[in-house]
């Protein structure tokens, strides 16, 4: 990155490539060395900074991608166009977002999405349950931003009435 609020001791201690560059993010800076050195896609780790600011920016970015967000907690891919299988265990917690917007149909979530248009800002598909195994989405047109949860999530969507 620009390494612009690293410390300098930092700086000394760790390995890094520097790009004086600010009109891109330390994220983007990334992506294009991975790029410029053949190894996309690739597995992505700790996009989310601390900063809402920084979340929202570095998940725009990911979404541009063809890598996996991964974590301990949550995993995360982009859908292109076409149909997607995944078999994950009954009720975990799934959330679709239209990137920037999105029309998919799906099978095997508790809230079914029908021909249902995921438009960014203001209609997506947050906390989802699997219900059924495989789960399919057809992504009729756009793209989707998915995020699913490693563990069991207990909350009032976990609760069958």
């Amino acid at each position: 990155g620009d390494c612009d609020s690293i410390h300098p001791d930092l700086l000394k201690t760790y390995p890094h490539r520097r790009i004086q560059d600010q009109n891109s993010t330390d994220f983007e800076k990334a992506l294009q060395f991975l790029a410029e050195n053949n190894q996309l896609p690739a597995i992505i780790t700790g996009i989310n900074g601390g900063f809402l600011d920084q979340i929202i920016a570095n998940i725009g970015i990911f979404a541009r991608t063809d890598a996996l967000y991964y974590s301990d907690t949550l995993l995360g891919w982009i859908m292109n166009e076409g149909s997607h299988s995944f078999t994950f265990p009954k009720d975990t917690k799934i959330s679709l977002f239209g990137c920037l917007q999105a029309l998919i149909t799906s099978e095997g979530l508790r809230w079914e999405l029908k021909q249902s248009h995921l438009v960014f800002g203001t209609f997506c598909s947050s906390s989802n349950r699997v219900q059924t195994a495989p789960l399919r989405i057809t992504v009729h047109k756009g793209k989707v931003l998915a995020f699913a949860y490693c563990n069991p999530v207990i909350d009032a969507g976990s609760i069958h009435y």
